[in-house]
This record gives structure tokens, sequence and C-alpha cells, in this order.
């Protein structure tokens, strides 16, 4: 990078791959295929960009899930790779604090994204993935409605910014209180209305 006379100031990875499987409906092939695409390039890349970033004093922002914080029942290996991927986050934030570079990841809740959208990848038909989006939407207590695509990158440009020079190895839940609420929120409504 010295060499073409560039500086890294920040990276920013949002990449990944949802599928939700349960323990006994998985394989080896399903858990290599999401560790390597959720938690082998974040690693890879957050590995080559240390050192540049430490020149900068730059920053790592990574796009987690709330999975990876809260066990999601038929999501063992997703919730895994999430989990991992925001430990990795925690430890590359120690490691290189001392030089001034912050690492932070957001944990977004559910998001009305194209791989939300993908029933294929939840394993859901079109009812099933419409359900579960009006469900989702039912439990955040904020707005009864899920995630928008630009909330989550909001919160991701505030942690890449110079607005958040204090703060590093945190993993910043965006959901609207979902997480909160146990899945039950619903229910806690029905109780205040009655």
């Amino acid at each position: 990078m010295e060499k073409i006379g560039g500086q890294l100031h920040g990276l920013i990875l949002c990449h990944g791959y949802i599928k939700n499987e349960s323990i006994t409906e998985t394989n080896m092939l399903e858990w290599d295929l999401m560790m390597n695409l959720n938690v082998r390039p974040h690693f890879q890349l957050i590995s080559l960009a240390v050192p540049f970033l430490k020149l900068t004093k730059g920053s790592i922002t990574v796009l987690s899930s709330t999975a990876g914080e809260t066990p999601l029942p038929g999501s063992a290996i997703y919730s895994t790779s999430m989990s991992m991927l925001n430990m990795l986050v925690k430890c590359t934030a120690l490691e290189t604090a001392f030089h001034g570079v912050r690492v932070n990841a957001v944990a977004a809740g559910v998001t009305l994204t194209q791989a939300r959208m993908k029933k294929d990848s939840l394993n859901f038909n079109d009812n099933q993935n419409k359900t579960f989006l009006i469900e989702a939407a039912q439990d955040v207590p904020l707005m009864n409605q899920i995630n928008l695509p630009k909330d989550v990158a909001r919160s991701i440009l505030w942690l890449a910014s110079d607005d958040a020079s204090f703060v590093t190895g945190e993993i910043l839940t965006i959901d609207g209180g979902q997480s909160l609420t146990n899945n039950n929120y619903v229910d806690y409504l029905k109780e205040l209305e009655a």
C-alpha cells in the first residue's frame, strides 16, 4: 500500500451467509461453508489490514448479528459463526488498542434485506418467510418494525467515524429492542391491552 502512495484509514466488512438449520439437520460440509463465509474472510482481511491501520490509527467495523449474542433454536452453525465473529472483534480490539486502532461490530437483528428475503437461505417457503417477517416485527418494542438497512448502515458508519474515537471492542446491537424481549413481547403487549 505504501508503495502506491496510499493509506488505509478504515475497513468495513459487511458480508456473510445465513442458513438456519438445527444441529440435527446440518453436517460438516454446512459447518465448513458457514465458517468459510462468515468467519475466515473476516480473519484474513482483518489480519492483513491491521499493520496498515496501525500506521494511521484507523478503525475496523464489522457487520455481525444478534444471533452471535443470543442463541437461536434451529440456527446452530449460524449463531456459532456470529459468536466467533464477535469474539474475533473483541480480541482484535484488545490486541490493537495500544496502537490506536479501533475494532467494533454492529450486531443487527432481523433486517429487511435481500438476504432475509431469500427463502432458500432460511429454508422457508414464501408463506413461512412472510409470517416470519410479520412476527419478527411484532416482537420489536421500538416502532414495532424490523430493522431497515439504513439504520444498520448509519450505525456502521458511526462506529467507523471519528465520532466514535473512544469506542473499541463494542458489539453494538441494532434491533429496536428485539433482543430485550426474549421473543414474547407480543404476549406482553396483549397483557397490557387486557
